[in-house]
Formats: structure tokens, sequence, C-alpha cells
């Protein structure tokens, strides 16, 4: 019993199920203690600390988002700060680190976005989680290169307007038409028409002067021959760096304004870069609101200058951070309204209450079916320990299923639960497949029983993947959830949990039937045979 016990903990398939299932935890990463407020993102003076756990402020413990409003409601500025945060170097091992004190001026913005610290790495869709989901379509057909432009507008006009951890996704029906998806947690449907739809206030200043507004904006480059946008990589020392340029067009009469603000501004003491600046720059503001990052210096040479036609330049030590910074400028200026109107082709919103509801009925669905089914597991084969491994087998197919969910930072919606159950109803079908053979009597060999069983299981296994993936682009991707998290269960149970079930029911079947087997009877004529000999 012993040694075959050792056989079985020692196979390669059962010890692969295993390894999956501890990398399920470790991808959801289930916290034993959300004492504190995650910070999502943090602005100077302080530095980055996002994905950090706030745990103290001047020495007052902070629990929850509760603990931290009722702090910030009591602060008055011009008031030293000192925070104590929480960081995680490896899985469940933590250090505290205290932020140097800082203080503030004039205002009581701690200079965070904070949210309450995540039981786990699971993201789950608006359905369960409360918000709103739209998918918007342009009114007008636009070329790839404009499509990705409105969403990185959209992106940064939700940032701006205060709607922090938004997702903006593409879709793309099988007719090929291209669809925006908003997803806007803890906020309502009106809320979040306003957010995309209205026209926000757009300034730049230098100082207290406004050079410009989004009025005076007549174009800015997106693509093209005629687009001065370009990223060259110039050598910098030992280093290369990759400058980037935007051009765009603005009026006659802002072209004038920053020509009278700039012509008796100061320079700077010394060159930067090999050129010199004027001591003031060009800062971008929203709904009178300065957005963070986007002050531009001025090169001495273009004060008291009227033009018409500026050019954004600017450098980065990688290609992807110029690009990323060019984007950046690219998308404010035209944050003040989107170049194409945008369609509202579906809308949903859901309060956290109703989610939470809908959660809690899909899983006492969940374990209902999973159930009944093993109650037709138990007529048919009359053993309850046959039941108990398929339970075991489902629970641990549901669990590396969701864990993947975790590890690809996929959002479980309805549709990708439904995903789930549809695998798992997949899985026990798998599993009676391979019961029938290994219980049936007909002289087989074991590898040609499980040749028979898995042969059916690939075929299928293939058909169900082929059958999903127009599921990606169906109902303009409404259904890519229920498609992908299905694919990954039946692979997950094709290569990690159906080769382990083999294994176990053939060493259970093998183990019983030894402990079981009838002695032999010695027949009549061995019998006479030893009478003789006596």
């Amino acid at each position: 019993m012993n040694n075959d016990l050792k056989k079985v903990l020692m196979n390669p398939k059962i010890g692969l199920l295993a390894l999956a299932v501890l990398l399920t935890f470790v991808f959801i990463h289930p916290n034993f203690s959300t004492d504190g407020v995650l910070i999502i993102s943090s602005k100077s003076p302080l530095p980055d600390l996002s994905n950090s756990v706030l745990v103290s402020i001047n020495s007052i413990p902070i629990y929850n988002m509760t603990d931290y409003n009722d702090f910030v409601s009591l602060l008055h500025g011009d008031e030293v700060i000192r925070l104590i945060v929480r960081t995680e170097g490896m899985p469940y091992i933590y250090r505290q680190s205290a932020v140097s004190a800082y203080k503030l001026v004039n205002t009581t913005d701690l200079g965070l976005i904070v949210k309450d610290v995540p039981s786990s790495n699971l993201n789950f869709g608006l359905e369960i989680s409360g918000g709103t989901k739209l998918v918007l379509k342009p009114d007008v057909d636009i070329s790839q290169a404009d499509f990705e432009n409105v969403i990185g507008i959209l992106r940064q006009r939700l940032d701006l307007f205060g709607v922090k951890g938004a997702e903006v996704t593409t879709l793309q029906d099988l007719q090929g038409s291209k669809y925006i998806e908003v997803s806007l947690a803890g906020v309502g449907q009106d809320e979040a028409l306003n957010v995309l739809q209205r026209e926000g206030k757009f300034e730049a200043k230098i100082g207290n002067e406004t050079i410009f507004t989004g009025a005076d904006i007549k174009s800015v480059c997106i693509s093209g021959n005629q687009c001065t946008r370009v990223i060259q990589a110039v050598p910098s020392g030992t280093s290369t760096a990759y400058n980037f340029e935007l051009g765009m067009a603005i009026s006659q009469s802002a072209a004038d304004r920053f020509a009278n603000i700039t012509r008796d501004l100061p320079n700077e003491t010394a060159p930067s870069n090999g050129e010199l600046y004027l001591n003031s720059t060009i800062d971008f503001y929203l709904d009178d609101v300065l957005i963070q990052g986007s002050s531009l210096k001025i090169p001495s040479r273009l004060a008291g200058d009227a033009i018409t036609n500026p050019v954004i330049t600017g450098s980065a030590s990688s290609q992807k951070d110029a690009q990323n910074q060019l984007t950046f400028y690219q998308t404010i200026l035209q944050s003040g309204s989107l170049p194409v109107k945008l369609d509202v082709e579906s809308s949903e919103t859901v309060s956290s209450v109703e989610g939470t509801s809908f959660a809690q009925n899909i899983f006492f669905i969940f374990i209902f079916a999973i159930f009944f089914v093993d109650i037709v597991i138990a007529i048919r084969y009359r053993d309850f320990k046959i039941v108990f491994l398929t339970i075991i087998i489902s629970a641990a197919e549901i669990l590396i299923t969701i864990g993947t969910s975790a590890a690809i930072h996929w959002s479980l919606d309805v549709a990708s639960i439904a995903g789930i159950i549809a695998s798992v109803g997949t899985g026990v079908s798998d599993q009676i497949i391979i019961l029938d053979e290994v219980m049936n009597k007909r002289e087989r060999t074991f590898k040609e029983k499980m040749s028979r069983a898995f042969f059916i299981i690939i075929a299928s296994y293939f058909v169900s993947v082929v059958s999903m993936a127009p599921l990606f682009f169906a109902g303009a991707g409404l259904l890519r959830g229920f498609a992908l998290t299905t694919i990954i269960g039946t692979t997950v149970g094709v290569f990690i949990t159906r080769p382990a079930f083999s294994e176990m029911v053939t060493f259970y079947k093998t183990l019983f039937h030894r402990e079981h087997k009838p002695v032999p009877v010695e027949s009549k004529e061995e019998e006479k045979v030893e009478k003789k000999e006596e």
C-alpha cells in the first residue's frame, strides 16, 4: 500500500496537477490582511508609490478608505505629512518603509489616488463589482491610426477628468467594424456619458497668462507624410537618445499672444542639452486643473515670434518612452473634444449591491450544478470514492482556470463565468469517458484504453477550440470572456487534470481489485492428487 501510494505521489501527471494548483494560489494571491489603502498613483513631490499600501499618516493608523477620508477631511493645508507604506517584495513577504516628510502648501490634497486593498488579484466585471459598461462606435469610418488616436484621447480624458481605473479596450466584429468598450467601476450611466461626451475647458498658459485654448487649436499631427511627427535615434554621450517632434497649428491670435508674453521673459542661467531656454514653461490645464507632467520648456530663440505652426519637441532614453511621451502630448492637445462623434451601441449599469447578490446566486448555481452531476455519476458507478475523485478534479480545474485568468489580468464577468461552467461540464463528460474505459472489463491493456479515451477527448477539445474562436469577435466581442475561459478551462482539462484523473482512477481500481481479489478454490482433481500422495 505504501509503495503504491508513493508511486502515485511521484507520478509526473499528478505532480503537474499539484504544481498547477500551487501556482494558482500564487497568481490569485489571496490577501489575508487588507489593512490600509492601496495607492493607485502618486504625484510630485511624492515618489512613485503605486501598488504599495498606505498604513499610516502622521503616526495615525489607516485601516480602510473611511480612515483615509476622515484624515484628509481634517487637513487645513500648510501641514507636514509623513507616510508609512507597506510593499511586497516576494509573495507574502512585506516590508514597511517611511516616505520622506513633505509639506502641503495651501492644499489638502495629499497627491494620492487610493482604494481599498483588494482581497486577491482577481478582477471581476462590472456585472459583479458594479459600474457602467459602454460600447461605442465612431459615427464615420476612420483609419486605424485615427481609431487608436481616439482611444488614446478617451483614456487621457478619463484620467484627467478624475475617473481612475477605467478600462478602455477595442473590439471588432466579424464584419470588421471597430468598437470601443469603456468600463467604469462605481460610475453611473449618466455620469459616464457626461465624462466621455462633454467638452472640457483646455488652456495652455505661461504663468497666469493664457496663450491659447482648445478653440485656438486648428489641428494636431496624427499620421501621414504631411505630419511632422518623427522619432529619431541620435547619439548622446555613451548612450542613444530618441527625439520626437509633434506638429500642430494654432490661430494667428494665439501666436500673437505667445509673442507678446514671451518677448520680455528672462532666460535660464545656463543652457540645457546645448539649448538655452526661457525661465518659464508652457503649462497645460484642463478644467482649471494643471495636467501633471505636461509642462514644456520654451527655447529662447522662439521668444517674441508669432508662430502659427509650433512644434513640440522632446527626447527619451528609449523609443517606447519617446512614443509614449509623444502620444501623451497629442492626446492632451485634443482632450478638449473628440475628433469624431461616438455613438453608444449598448450600455449596461449594475449597482454594487446587485453585483454582490448576482455573484452569490452564480456561486450557489455552480455548487448545485456540480452536486447534481455527481449524483448522476454516483448512480452510474455506485461508488462514492469515484464521485469524490471527480469532485476533486473538477474543483482543481475550476481553480486553475480562475488562476490563469488572474495571471493574465482578465476580468471575470458573467460571460467568463459561464465559460468556466461550460468547461466544467465538458470536463465531467471527459471524466465519464475515462471512467468507462478504466472500469470496462474488456480485454484491453491500460495503454489501449487510455489511447481510446484520449482520442475522443482530444478530438472534442479541438472541435471546442475551433467553435469558440469566432466568439472572440461575434457580437462586437461581447462574448469574448465566454470564449476565453472555455478555451482555458478545456485546455487545462486536456493537458493537466484529465491525465491526472486517469492515473488516480487506474490506481484506485488496481488497489481495489487487489485488496478484494477472491482466493481461488482448488479443483476436485487437485484434492484427489493430494490425498493419494498422503
